[in-house]
């Protein structure tokens, strides 16, 4: 989307309006929504392996417990071809209730898995970029003024977009997943 918002900016033609810009604005939503959705989709590939390896924690029991993993629903897992998959998607479903674009319900989502120090800081000492959880969050805030108010501001205008800035925001997502990619690959989960 954003490349479609470019190629459109660069082809010119008609007067260039802000609403023109909906292009781009569209591309930050999807662009939080997808690390949203790796967060959850990674944590629940983690989750079998990890438990695997190191067993429950009090943390997973709490996590499995709120999910609905009953001793019942553990029982009829007994009978289930795949009981991995039914514990992966009572999580899953569980999960869905969660907003994790906040880098502290990710941290503490994913010290259930091991890890106490918060893994988002970890990826963001690997990545060796100081502010870029930071820069992150602006692009998060900058999503929910888009979601929930159009991207208006207080006098009904649309807010300007810093394109160079916004777009390398979109681009610190990559390396953040990337460098949580590299610790769970290193806890092999």
């Amino acid at each position: 989307m954003i490349k479609r918002h470019w190629e459109a900016w660069k082809a010119g033609g008609a007067a260039w309006d802000e609403s023109d810009d909906d292009l781009f604005r569209a591309g930050v939503v999807l662009s939080v929504a997808a690390m949203d959705a790796y967060f959850t989709d990674r944590f629940c590939e983690a989750l079998v392996p990890y438990i695997k390896k190191e067993g429950l924690n009090k943390g997973l029991k709490e996590l499995l417990s709120n999910s609905g993993m009953t001793l019942e629903k553990s029982i009829e897992m007994f009978d289930n071809k795949r009981p991995k998959r039914v514990m992966s998607n009572l999580v899953r479903r569980h999960l869905s209730t969660f907003v994790t674009q906040n880098f502290k319900i990710v941290d503490k989502l994913y010290r259930c898995i091991g890890f106490e120090k918060p893994v988002t800081l970890s990826a963001q000492d690997l990545s060796k970029r100081k502010r870029l959880l930071g820069s992150i969050e602006k692009l998060v805030e900058r999503r929910h003024k888009i979601v929930h108010a159009g991207d208006y501001n207080q006098h009904g205008r649309l807010n300007q977009i810093e394109y160079q800035k916004t777009f390398k925001r979109i681009l610190e997502i990559r390396v953040l997943v990337a460098n949580i990619e590299k610790l769970l690959a290193a806890e092999k989960i």
